[in-house]
């Protein structure tokens, strides 16, 4: 079993090693007395130190030391305190439970660490059922465990995730580290270029994912604390406000941070299984090969199937699929679930794929990936609704931005050119048939004046004011097309996969599309928050500390300005640490 999971990875089992510390761990770690006096670079190192050796427990097949190694993490200090910060500190933090409980203040946060050590008759709260807007007007529930149950799913998930990436499948690529969304369009571009031959695609769809995953085969196959797992998957809901209350008899609610991970091992096997199920179909003599192209690419439970025909999905892949399925209680949704060639293309997470007919090809075709339509729609939707609220120039910019950046990143790695210029154009019809009806006695000249500003060559950029600062709008029509390198098959838990890693989590960070000074900022500072030493990616609260404050005269320059996460930014502010206070001055990122 060894064996085959270090194969995935190209390891020799003998090579693999523990991830070595000068000193003893445990002994250089000192438990502080407030939150804010937390070494949080002292604390991450420790939980890595903890992960690196489960990773390599896993893959030499040392089940007994893994789960010690599992034991003493979550035990561990350091993992629960970065629990309690990840949980405290996301965009959930404010959104409670059934109790109404958050994690709000310092000693809010000292206590859960201190409750999160004391599991011993542990009983799970039922979630906050909730319902989220689908694409298609459907809604979904999620539920919201209590902040008590979220920091232990998290500290699980930190003692599980080691082991779920040394057996996930080779192209998994949903919430795990390193991978995005990114690399599954970019995987699927490579796969569907005509030299591939990957001519039919079989878009699947799981009936009721979430909601009927065998609560038999969790417990036989996640390995982690049973009675506390048993407490997770028989919680329950409870509807607000009618108090209904469901019972948990399958599934896994959405909502909680360990239930992509769940979903992940659940699925995980499913390539080798289809890989078996075709395998005699596999040709090959002195003269000739040839190979049926079965490729399984999955984002946590969305996943489609690749071949070279449509009888090989049909008849060998698809029932091979559902076998898999039942095993776990899942079935695949016939109604939704299509096999599609790719010259008529498909959409798969949030991108549309197709094989174009092209002469001067190598083959006569080509792969190209776009936005979809409908993520199209979408965004001009939020455009509108933004616009049409009749506020400020200022505020309307400030709540376009994000929108506008967010949608820009997540195509700016495929051939989405024209889909910016069309976002552009769209974005000054509806900001130009504002001004107007906003300032109706204004003419032409006077309204271009007042509402769009001129940067270089470029003119007609729509600007406003908030809180005495002039803000233009994002220029989405200038976004430059960049390819992603598509990730490659190595454990970040690994000791000699760190390196490749830290360059990905950086090359990643620095492609964000932040704005002008927050980009600059965290140029100078190689991307990284000078609290806690981690990367700052696109999805973290973030604020701007004033090294000098500028109530005693500092300013706004980049010299006087770091970007930190928020709960570095408050430690920064409220320490009493004297070793932290030392460290903080050494680094100049606060002033004598």
């Amino acid at each position: 079993y060894a064996n085959d999971l270090c194969s995935v990875y190209s390891i020799n089992v003998k090579n693999l090693s523990y991830k070595y510390y000068p000193e003893n761990m445990s002994n250089s770690y000192t438990f502080p007395f407030s939150w804010h006096d937390i070494d949080w670079r002292k604390t991450r190192s420790k939980v890595s130190y903890y992960q690196n050796q489960l990773a390599v427990a896993e893959l030499k097949g040392n089940s007994g030391l893994v789960t010690t190694l599992q034991r003493n993490l979550v035990k561990s200090f350091a993992g629960r305190a970065l629990a309690v910060r990840v949980i405290a500190s996301n965009k959930g933090k404010n959104t409670p439970g059934v109790d109404g409980a958050i994690w709000d203040t310092s000693d809010k946060k000292m206590d859960a660490i201190y409750r999160l050590g004391e599991v011993r008759n542990y009983r799970c709260s039922p979630v906050r059922r909730v319902y989220i807007p689908k694409p298609g007007g459907k809604l979904r529930p999620l539920g919201i465990p209590n902040m008590y149950d979220r920091g232990l799913q998290y500290l699980w998930k930190l003692a599980l995730d080691p082991i779920a990436e040394c057996r996930a499948d080779r192209h998994s690529y949903g919430f795990r580290k390193g991978r995005s969304t990114q690399d599954v369009q970019t995987i699927m571009h490579l796969l569907l270029s005509p030299s591939s031959r990957c001519d039919w695609v079989l878009e699947a769809d799981i009936k009721g994912f979430f909601d009927n995953i065998n609560h038999a085969w969790i417990m036989q196959n996640i390995p982690m604390d049973k009675d506390i797992l048993l407490e997770w998957l028989k919680a329950g809901a409870l509807e607000i406000p009618s108090q209904e209350f469901h019972k948990g008899v399958a599934g896994v609610p959405q909502g909680g941070p360990i239930s992509p991970l769940i979903a992940n091992m659940t699925l995980d096997g499913l390539q080798g299984w289809v890989n078996s199920s075709v395998k005699h179909l596999h040709k090959k003599s002195r003269v000739t090969s040839w190979s049926p192209k079965v490729n399984v690419i999955r984002y946590a439970d969305d996943f489609v199937v690749t071949a070279s025909t449509k009888r090989i999905l049909d008849k060998i892949v698809k029932p091979a699929v559902q076998d898999f399925l039942t095993l776990r209680g899942l079935e695949l949704n016939h109604e939704k679930s299509c096999i599609t060639s790719v010259k008529k293309g498909f959409d798969f997470v949030g991108f549309h794929f197709r094989v174009y007919p092209d002469k001067s090809g190598p083959k006569g075709a080509k792969s190209i990936v776009k936005p979809t339509i409908e993520g199209k729609k979408r965004l001009r939707s939020k455009i509108k609704d933004v616009v049409k609220l009749n506020r400020s120039s200022g505020e309307i910019i400030k709540d376009l931005n994000p929108i506008l950046r967010g949608w820009a990143n997540y195509y700016k790695a495929t051939s989405a050119k024209t889909s910016f210029t069309s976002i552009g154009k769209y974005l000054w019809d509806k900001t130009w048939t504002w001004a107007k009806r906003k300032h109706r006695t204004l003419n032409f000249h006077d309204l271009a004046e007042r509402f769009y500003t001129r940067r270089g060559k470029r003119k007609w950029i729509f600007k406003g004011e908030l809180m005495s600062k002039e803000l233009t709008v994002f220029l989405i029509d200038r976004v430059a097309i960049k390819r992603h390198s598509l990730a490659r098959d190595y454990n970040p838990y690994l000791l000699d996969n760190e390196d490749y890693f830290l360059k990905r989590d950086k090359r990643l960070t620095s492609s964000y599309l932040w704005n002008e000074k927050k980009r600059k900022l965290l140029n100078r500072d190689k991307y990284k928050c000078r609290i806690c030493n981690e990367y700052i990616c696109g999805e973290d609260i973030v604020e701007i500390h004033h090294i000098k404050p500028r109530r005693l005269g500092g300013n706004d320059s980049i010299t006087n300005s770091v970007v930190l996460h928020v709960e570095c930014h408050k430690q920064l502010t409220h320490t009493k640490s004297r070793s932290l206070l030392a460290q903080f001055r050494r680094e100049q990122i606060l002033d004598d």
